[in-house]
């Protein structure tokens, strides 16, 4: 990626929140930034787990299989990540259930 600041040095290690010289932020600084931001788009502020929560969301609502969530999100097992998004778990199965009752009801 090009950056137009030539004073940015990118980390190798590719780290999300990084300064200008390429060091990790702490943790307060990027909790303290994001927290103005989402005060000034008048969003409410629900920490740094919202945005692992938003991913393995994303990724159920996508099809992929809670096994891959489990590994990506570092679970020992998927019987934890069912249990932290089970509400989300159930309204797949419905809506997958709902596709056969919609696919098995269509008259040739």
């Amino acid at each position: 990626m090009i950056l137009k600041n030539s004073t940015f040095h990118k980390n190798n290690d590719g780290i999300i929140f990084q300064n200008y010289s390429g060091n990790y932020l702490t943790p307060s600084t990027v909790r303290g930034m994001l927290n103005k931001y989402c005060n000034g788009a008048g969003v409410e502020y629900k920490g740094l787990h919202a945005f692992r929560h938003t991913h393995a969301i994303l990724l159920l609502k996508a099809g992929a299989k809670v096994k891959f969530i489990a590994d990506r999100l570092g679970h020992g097992t998927t019987v934890t990540t069912n249990n932290t998004y089970l509400d989300i778990t159930k309204k797949i199965e419905k809506d997958e259930l709902l596709k056969f009752v919609n696919y098995t009801s269509r008259r040739s």
